[in-house]
């Protein structure tokens, strides 16, 4: 047999709700300390994906710190000081060589949030190793997770990445037969 809920409780029933609505933390694009960094080996090439708050992402160019949200006609006079910057967010070595970035495309996204895509050509078969050279312009406190997989399905490394030190290595698999 239920019992019929207490009327106290039913009169504090909308100030529960109007306490847990204010009391919740206002919705974020990006955490501001954290990049998303995604690699997948393709066939022929290597996409890496690096994700920023807008913020984050002008404190590795000389542009001056935001003073409002970043909008689309901000984004885009900063771009070519972005694309600049580009060049220096990863050192990646693969067979004992640099692997030398081959395009990098930039986007803001509708959370405001830059994302970077650098191209490299697809590393040999055996250690990838990945330093974010980024992290040494941004400061302590800034990091971030690395996914790497592969177009096959294979999963070849999770890392978190706290230090411009830190130097994940993956192991890549033999390109696939053409």
């Amino acid at each position: 047999m239920k019992r019929p809920a207490s009327p106290n409780l039913l009169r504090l029933l909308p100030l529960i709700v109007v306490l847990f609505l204010a009391c919740a933390a206002p919705l974020r694009a990006h955490d501001t300390y954290e990049v998303t960094m995604t690699a997948t080996i393709r066939p022929a090439t290597m996409d890496l994906v690096l994700t920023f708050a807008g913020a984050t992402a002008l404190r590795l160019t000389d542009a001056p710190p935001l003073r409002a949200p970043l909008t689309p006609e901000h984004f885009a006079a900063l771009r070519p000081k972005l694309t600049a910057a580009a060049s220096e967010l990863f050192a990646l070595t693969s067979a004992q060589k640099t692997l030398a970035l081959r395009t990098t495309a930039l986007r803001l996204t509708e959370e405001n949030d830059i994302e970077f895509t650098l191209t490299y050509p697809r590393p040999a078969a055996g250690p990838l190793q990945f330093r974010p050279a980024f992290l040494a312009r941004l400061g302590e406190g800034y990091g971030g997770l690395l996914e790497v997989a592969d177009t096959a399905g294979h999963h070849l490394g999770w890392e978190m990445i706290l230090s411009e030190k830190d130097a994940p290595t993956v192991t890549v698999p033999p390109a696939p037969a053409p």
